[in-house]
């Protein structure tokens, strides 16, 4: 970029990993993140939105919700009070974040997702994970129970690797919980 072509600029990629990647480059070469509200849009002023964060037509970000650098929270898409929203997040159209929901870096909230009051979902989590978050309390690593699980997707197939803490031991071999 040439010196003064620009005062701030935005990355508007949706692949969460991409655009902080991008997004870490221009800052580097001394660019500043602009955080985009469109019109249409409604922000409650107790919100704050990080630098590189884009709002886009009719989403609601409502009372003193957080939403970390170049977030993305797409058409119609809601974010309820209190939510927490970790950078380089895509909350995509249509999606709802009910109240004191906690979102990690990194994550994407599929098209038309809602997630019910209190939740919290962990770094990287993504849609092609399928996290079902109306269920239990905590999603991920943020659960004292929950199994250390590794996941990997490609293409049509989904791999993982899981440890099991001590309460779910049960006979020699055997799982339980």
């Amino acid at each position: 970029l040439e010196q003064g072509l620009a005062s701030a600029v935005i990355v508007a990629v949706g692949d969460n990993r991409t655009r902080r990647l991008l997004s870490e480059r221009l800052q580097a070469c001394g660019c500043r993140a602009a955080t985009v509200v469109h019109p249409q849009a409604v922000v409650a002023p107790s919100c704050v939105l990080g630098p590189g964060t884009f709002v886009a037509a009719e989403a609601v970000v409502n009372a003193d919700a957080r939403v970390g650098a170049g977030g993305i929270i797409n058409s119609g898409a809601v974010v309820e009070h209190d939510c927490a929203i970790g950078p380089f997040t895509h909350v995509a159209p249509q999606s709802v974040l009910c109240g004191n929901v906690t979102v990690g870096a990194e994550v994407l909230i599929g098209a038309g997702a809602k997630v019910i009051p209190g939740k919290r979902i962990g770094d990287g989590a993504t849609d092609a994970m399928r996290a079902y978050v109306d269920h239990s309390r905590d999603i991920g690593a943020f659960h004292p129970a929950f199994p250390v699980y590794a996941l990997r997707c490609a293409d049509d197939r989904a791999e993982g690797e899981v440890t099991f803490p001590i309460c779910y031991e049960g006979p020699p071999g055997v799982v339980h919980g």
